[in-house]
């Protein structure tokens, strides 16, 4: 209140310098607008365009039918040739020269398997990732390799490509057994909580626990089971977190009924957080993304079967959201669409400047906004703003409670 009425002269003279260190007091020729897009710009062309991640879709298929994929229940079954995989690894070879060339090199290759189910194309899987990997050798980059998997397809080869690999794993459970198995389901009909636990302890058998990630997906249908969830999964992963499940206009409507929003913040920052805390996981900063997202920061790609290019998951399979394609040899093509996704910054929208929140959710979502209002046209511009004020204050007041 002191600070609110301006009249910080009158703060105890011990709280100043704190305060001043975490920015909660700034000096008055200081322009934190400027300052922050400083910081934003730096991030996406600068630290952040060193890592060179390529999030790979062999195919847009998958083995389950969730009634809220983002993609919808229709899957296209093209599986990537081997002249597709050989593109991409000639495109990532060529990212990294060029890089060189430019005065920001990579100095790091971050594979990302997703889909669909990646898994579904496990033999191209394998022949990618080991191409990939023979190219960071030959460059002398660091690589890593992560997937998001439903996890009902792991054999022995899957087990051996993973602790081969090292990689980490995402795995999505969609609550109790019973819950889950209502949502996350076979083409049959058939549940799956069973077959994924299994398989989960598959790996942690031969030490690979640290390579899990489990996704517990919650919803107004089974937030009141948050703990009972929580207290199943967490003997599989030292990696355990919450996720809500968002409404993607003409994707999931069906299920937009049990989507849990911004609605549910208040459960976020206090029954959520005491039972992250309950497990010994550590409670999740609730707010956006801070800085840029990989939509308009450097060197961040995905690509699916037919070697079109995309910058989010979000906007992935719609024509309208191309950022460009491969060409056989590797060669990146960008679209027009391509260059409007790279330039939006919080500079662009009239709703970021000067808002005070923008620190703390990097200029929203515009890829979540224009996919919610079925936009067609390839203009991303409108954000979705996913916090606000009284959402913040909750947070601090709960923040500063667990300081003491």
């Amino acid at each position: 209140n002191t600070i609110k009425n301006g009249d910080v002269g009158r703060l105890n003279p011990d709280y100043i310098e704190p305060m001043a260190a975490m920015h909660f007091i700034v000096n008055d020729d200081v322009d934190e607008y400027e300052e922050y897009l400083y910081f934003y710009n730096s991030v996406r062309y600068g630290n952040a365009a060193k890592i060179l991640q390529v999030i790979f879709i062999p195919s847009y298929n998958c083995n389950l039918r969730c009634p809220y994929c983002m993609q919808g229940l229709s899957k296209e079954r093209k599986i990537i040739d081997d002249n597709g995989i050989n593109a991409i690894s000639g495109f990532i070879k060529k990212r990294v020269s060029e890089s060189r060339q430019n005065g920001v090199p990579v100095s790091e290759i971050s594979i990302i398997l997703f889909g669909g189910e990646p898994l579904i194309a496990k033999d191209k899987v394998f022949k990618f990732c080991n191409m990939v990997r023979q190219t960071a050798d030959q460059l002398s980059c660091a690589i890593s390799f992560s997937m998001t998997s439903n996890f009902t397809m792991v054999d022995d080869e899957v087990i051996d490509f993973i602790k081969q690999y090292n990689v980490t794993t995402q795995v999505s459970i969609d609550g109790t057994r019973e819950q889950h198995d209502k949502s996350r389901i076979g083409i049959g009909g058939k549940g799956t909580y069973d077959l994924i636990l299994l398989n989960m302890k598959k790996l942690c058998d031969i030490g690979m626990k640290k390579n899990i990630v489990v996704r517990l997906n919650i919803n107004k249908s089974n937030i009141q089971n948050a703990e009972e969830i929580m207290a199943a999964v967490s003997p599989y992963s030292n990696d355990v977190y919450f996720g809500f499940v968002d409404n993607f206009k003409g994707s999931n409507d069906a299920f937009s009924e049990c989507i849990a929003t911004q609605d549910y913040a208040d459960i976020i920052n206090s029954r959520l957080s005491d039972i992250y805390e309950k497990y010994g996981y550590p409670v999740p900063r609730p707010f956006g993304k801070m800085g840029p997202c990989s939509l308009n920061t450097e060197n961040r790609f995905i690509i699916d079967s037919e070697l079109n290019v995309y910058k989010c998951e979000v906007i992935l399979n719609h024509k309208d959201t191309k950022a460009g394609h491969l060409e056989a040899d590797g060669t990146f093509v960008p679209s027009g669409s391509f260059f409007s996704q790279m330039g939006h910054t919080p500079e662009r929208n009239p709703k970021c400047i000067k808002c005070k929140l923008l620190p703390l959710c990097g200029g929203g979502c515009v890829a979540k906004k224009y996919i919610r209002e079925g936009c067609k046209d390839g203009n991303f511009s409108d954000v979705d703003c996913f916090m606000d004020e009284e959402t913040l204050l909750k947070y601090l007041k709960a923040y500063a409670k667990r300081q003491q």
